[in-house]
């Protein structure tokens, strides 16, 4: 017993309980977990501390309710092997359960004793052998919970933390020879999944071996494929563990458990599941919920709307993949892949449609899509950033496993899709991976309209870094092979985007000219959000030059199509335009009003580039109204933000304005330090506007202190 590691907390409150003395029935304890946990190490280890608690003996049994493999040890044959142990000879004890059990409680009244029944099936495997008297403890193991079991303190033992893991393997080898490989020891407890039977098995093939290392045995265990078949030793084999539980389901059962080890995510929601099982979400609760029970699946953690989200443990999963692929053909498993992917799809579509107020600036692919009941998809993307937030890496995940499992439209198709949630909450690294993968997959397809679409959103990540080069190439290109694919509608968006590009840069007449081209274009594609998206752009063009009316009118244009299509994102951009007008026209009521309005829009959706915008917008409103202290305050909170999210541009705006503020206040030397950054911005990015305002801001700064 000196080997047992970790467990401290859990002992000592279970120590307090079987111990009670002050009880008037019998002390019960229920362990529950997955195989291997290490539930039957505990109950034993339980069974040793309190040996002087429980003078007048232990009672042990092994009542096999792990799985099919071999059958459940009846509770009439557990009582006749107790009442021989107590002495009662054989021919004493009664035929039948009752009489049996009534015997046994009976010769348990006056004694002080302790009973282990290991690996219960349920509780009523194990009801008919419990004492009566509360002289007596209980310990009961299982694989399922025990809930029913009354008055039982109830565990659900997980995996070891990564200290008692690293603690434990230290006792098994050795911590000397598992300081010589500090960085392969670090990661082995990882690789066993921090499951007791793993890290004991793999301590005992590394104890045993002198002549490997710590690093020989992470090499052996890095490969998915063969990890499970690392993990045995003598009689010890987790695989053989986790059978044993598969074997105990019901045919559905272990279907489900087959498919979802497909599923590549951390964690995943019921709707998934459904998807992936081919059946509706209630019944993919009660399968998961199964599972759960089973102590095969786990359940991760409850999201915000209270859905369940559930996980594998590492080993379990790669168990469920060998059973897949073992009892599964390659093409039940590929149409299930596709069944996840393509409702992924339907559900991504549907939030950005309530950012966007509908799929405008999307290049559908043309995959089929597996829909979600119409009330149970509006519930689930009601609040359509958080949703992302929830399934960031459940869509990475699924861009590669389309890509692997020959998904081609699928994988582009979800990377445009979900592209511009990754640009909004700036998981930039994450967006590029994608559009890369996603890029690939349309090539390798041969798909023209895929690779054109890729581009485009690629083009989109190249401009939200100010690498106007690169996005101007990707959106030429996109525009010729749209064009070669004979896509109106996205030759519109592509064109739309050049156009954006050359407004950035200063080519106004060129982004006009473009901007009225893609008019067309998105009006004969029936593109409302797009095209508002251009007349905003236009009006931004008429802002720059001076044409205050054709902006206004051009920007109510926008508002009247944005407002009926309820396009959140859209609205807050228009509006801080409007505000940016209005401050032009010394209008300022109206611009704080605007700005005040963006900002909250802004802040709803998780939008901080447009808070930021926000921000900055507030600051000009105080500065123009003379309330410079208030500006300052409003200007530094908009430029601390774009620094964090690295946008050079709105920096460039916004230290613009501040070094303005700070001319305006006498403050002659941060003035000059603002503006000379933003100049420093604005030509390396190639934003000729801003550079030059703030030059000649800087000039009137330098020809004051000369």
């Amino acid at each position: 017993m000196t080997a047992y590691t970790g467990r401290e907390e859990i002992r000592r409150e279970l120590r307090r309980h079987l111990c009670d003395t002050s009880r008037n029935t019998v002390a019960i304890v229920a362990i529950a977990g997955m195989g291997g946990v290490g539930k039957t190490a505990l109950a034993l280890h339980l069974a040793y501390e309190l040996r002087a608690e429980f003078p007048d003996g232990q009672l042990y049994m092994d009542l096999h309710g792990t799985g099919t493999q071999t059958e459940p040890v009846d509770p009439s044959e557990v009582l006749s092997r107790f009442l021989r142990i107590l002495g009662v000879g054989g021919d004493s004890i009664p035929p039948t359960l009752d009489e049996r059990a009534e015997l046994f409680r009976t010769q348990m009244a006056d004694r002080r004793a302790l009973i282990i029944l290991d690996n219960a099936a349920d509780t009523a495997h194990v009801m008919p052998v419990l004492p009566g008297s509360p002289s007596c403890a209980v310990v009961v193991t299982s694989r399922r919970p025990l809930g029913s079991l009354a008055g039982a303190r109830q565990v659900d033992l997980d995996v070891l933390s990564p200290a008692q893991a690293a603690t434990l393997l230290e006792r098994i080898v050795g911590e000397e020879r598992l300081a010589r490989d500090p960085a392969a020891t670090q990661e082995l407890p990882s690789l066993c999944g921090y499951l007791p039977l793993a890290l004991c098995i793999a301590g005992a093939r590394l104890a045993v071996k002198r002549h490997w290392t710590a690093t020989t045995l992470v090499s052996l265990l890095s490969d998915e494929r063969r990890r499970l078949d690392e993990f045995a030793y003598g009689s010890l084999h987790v695989r053989a563990v986790f059978a044993l539980s598969y074997q105990g389901l019901e045919p559905d059962e272990r279907r489900a458990f087959r498919r979802l080890g497909l599923i590549e995510a951390t964690g995943f929601a019921s709707w998934a599941a459904a998807a992936l099982l081919d059946v509706d979400v209630p019944e993919a609760d009660k399968l998961l919920e199964t599972l759960v029970d089973a102590q095969l699946l786990q359940v991760a953690a409850t999201d915000s709307a209270g859905r369940t989200r559930y996980l594998f443990h590492d080993l379990v999963r790669l168990f469920s993949r060998e059973m897949g692929e073992a009892e599964d053909s390659a093409q039940v498993r590929r149409d299930a892949v596709e069944r996840l992917l393509s409702c992924l799809l339907s559900v991504s579509r549907q939030a950005y449609s309530v950012l966007y107020g509908g799929e405008h600036q999307i290049v559908r692919g043309s995959p089929k899509r597996r829909r979600l009941p119409a009330d149970y998809l509006r519930e689930l993307v009601a609040d359509p950033v958080e949703w992302f937030e929830t399934e960031r890496l459940t869509i990475v995940n699924a861009v590669h496993l389309a890509a692997r499992a020959g998904h081609e439209d699928l994988c582009w198709d979800l990377a445009c899709t979900t592209a511009i949630f990754f640009s909004l909450l700036k998981y930039l690294d994450d967006q590029h991976t994608m559009l890369e993968t996603g890029y690939a997959a349309a090539e390798r397809a041969g798909d023209v309209r895929g690779m054109a679409a890729v581009l485009q959103r690629r083009g989109m990540l190249h401009v939200d870094k100010a690498l106007y080069d690169l996005g101007r190439a990707d959106y030429d290109r996109s525009l010729e092979l749209f064009e070669e694919a004979g896509d109106v509608h996205g030759q519109g968006i592509a064109r739309t985007y050049l156009a954006m590009v050359d407004r950035f840069v200063g080519h106004f007449d060129q982004a006009m000219s473009r901007y009225e081209q893609a008019l067309e274009e998105l009006r004969a594609a029936g593109d409302l959000g797009t095209e508002a998206f251009v007349l905003r752009n236009i009006a931004q063009i008429h802002l720059d030059q001076d044409r205050l009316q054709l902006a206004r009118t051009n920007f109510e244009a926008a508002l009247a199509i944005y407002e009926p299509l309820d396009t959140p994102r859209g609205l807050a951009q228009t509006l801080y335009w409007l505000g940016s007008l209005d401050l032009r026209e010394k209008r300022y009521g109206e611009a704080r009003d605007a700005f005040t309005r963006t900002l909250a829009g802004a802040r709803t959706i998780g939008d901080r580039v447009g808070e930021s915008l926000a921000l900055h917008g507030l600051g000009e409103s105080s500065m123009r109204q003379g309330l410079l202290e208030e500006a300052e305050v409003v200007l530094t909170q908009a430029v601390d933000i774009a620094r964090s999210l690295k946008s050079r541009l709105i920096q460039a705006r916004v230290r613009t304005s501040l070094g303005e503020l700070y001319h305006a206040a006498g403050r002659t030397a941060e003035a000059a330090a603002q503006l000379e950054a933003a100049v420093e911005i604005a030509r390396t990015i190639g934003t000729r506007p801003i550079e030059e305002r703030a030059a000649g801001l800087l000039d009137e700064v330098r020809a004051v202190t000369d």
